[in-house]
């Protein structure tokens, strides 16, 4: 019975993550509040679920490291696109990047599958809530797959792909640990790589394109703070 919740609520995750996406690509044009609102999902997912995931299955691995190498990790991710783009082939390392990043929010969206079952596992109302929770926050990955990958000059068919492999994750999270032991000391370390190289995105990717697109002085800073708002939403409703 906690598997086919869990299962039914991971393919309602994986509707809103394709949903979200394909709005996200329906509105590319409006390149101002895509770009702008999916930095803000990507700062507000890197702060308040990717980096307490990480650490949370850092604990769990009862690991003898100490828990400050998941911000060196987090730095390090950071770091080692921002000095790639710095080299000669700038265009092609922002590129690798972009299709990182999305990696990232793969990942992510895998861990939060494992959420789903984990939550049905322990009881019907946490899986509920837990379920509701991942489904406002796929809201924001969703687009924010999108935004990342036409952010760093993906097309349209690299990034529908790159979507629909991020929106299948839920499944694969909520499914696979009911058959496979995932190391979570090695998932905590990719997730705070992974959260570094969403920062970097955000920073240097989405926000400059958002401003550049951009004819008001309100449209960016509104739309990142809407990207934001939605994380936080769900961030709320999670605990």
């Amino acid at each position: 019975m906690a598997l086919t919740s869990a299962f039914v609520a991971s393919l309602a995750a994986f509707l809103v993550t394709l949903l979200s996406g394909l709005g996200a690509l329906y509105l590319r044009r409006h390149k101002s509040v895509v770009f702008a609102s999916c930095a803000g999902a990507l700062v507000g997912g890197a702060a308040l679920f990717l980096l307490p995931d990480a650490f949370h299955l850092f604990e769990e691995s009862t690991s003898t490291l100490s828990s400050h190498l998941l911000w060196a990790v987090a730095a390090l991710g950071f770091a080692t696109f921002y000095a790639l783009e710095t080299g000669r082939h700038a265009r092609e390392s922002a590129r690798i990047a972009g299709l990182g990043g999305a990696l990232g929010l793969t990942l992510h969206s895998f861990v939060d599958g494992v959420i789903i079952g984990e939550g049905f596992r322990a009881g019907g109302e946490t899986g509920f809530v837990l379920a509701l929770a991942v489904m406002l926050h796929r809201l924001a990955d969703g687009a924010s797959a999108v935004g990342v990958m036409l952010g760093t000059e993906h097309d349209i068919r690299q990034t529908a792909v790159m979507l629909f492999v991020t929106a299948l994750a839920p499944i694969a999270g909520a499914m696979v640990p009911s058959f496979i032991s995932l190391p979570a000391l090695f998932l905590s370390l990719l997730l705070s790589f992974f959260s570094g190289m969403l920062l970097f995105l955000a920073a240097k990717h989405l926000l400059p394109e958002a401003l550049r697109a951009s004819g008001s002085s309100v449209t960016v800073p509104a739309s990142f703070a809407l990207g934001v708002g939605v994380v936080y939403a769900a961030y709320l409703l999670s605990h």
